[in-house]
């Protein structure tokens, strides 16, 4: 009878430990991606900002009012004829 109670005391701390295990994997797995993703749109914002910052003073050298995407009119653009 007190082997059956050893048996049966084992098999609950099993359960225990593997129960634990699955909960320790579930916090594991529900944190990290949501701070690896948070962390992934920061750096795409700060790139944005640093592309936007970029851009501006290029368009000011070439002497572009509306961008380098943007329609040119006959006046902005010079040409010379060889």
């Amino acid at each position: 009878m007190s082997e059956d109670r050893s048996v049966l005391y084992k098999i609950r701390w099993e359960i225990f430990v593997m129960a634990a295990a699955l909960v320790l994997s579930a916090v594991v797995v529900v944190s990290i991606p949501h701070n690896f993703s948070a962390k992934i749109v920061e750096q795409q914002k700060t790139q944005r900002e640093a592309s936007k910052n970029l851009s501006t003073p290029i368009e000011e050298q070439m002497g572009l009012k509306e961008g380098i995407a943007g329609n040119m009119t006959e006046s902005s653009v010079t040409t010379t004829k060889p």
